[in-house]
């Protein structure tokens, strides 16, 4: 059987979509995060309704939340921009 692929590529490959798909499951949890810290008081109704919001809502867009409602200390800020640059160059090359 012959493959399209080399060993080295489908490797490769693998490794890319294992990325994506970390990348998928730290999103909804990174979301979670940033609106839960910058809820002024957490109620029973906003867990119900947040994975309904937190899906319509980008990552750009629940930092920037996170970023009105309190100070994000320097280092996390910069670590949570890494982590969206690097996923949006990611996703689209």
């Amino acid at each position: 059987m012959t493959t399209l692929f080399s060993e080295e590529q489908q490797n490769l490959l693998m490794s890319i979509g294992a990325v994506f798909v970390i990348c998928q499951a730290v999103e909804p949890l990174l979301d979670f995060f940033c609106e839960l810290t910058s809820a002024s008081v957490v109620t029973l109704d906003l867990l119900e309704g947040l994975s309904a919001e937190t899906r319509r809502k980008t990552v750009g867009q629940m930092l920037n939340k996170l970023r009105n409602a309190v100070r994000v200390d320097p280092q996390i800020e910069s670590m949570l921009k890494s982590f969206l640059d690097h996923r949006n160059e990611f996703v689209v090359e």
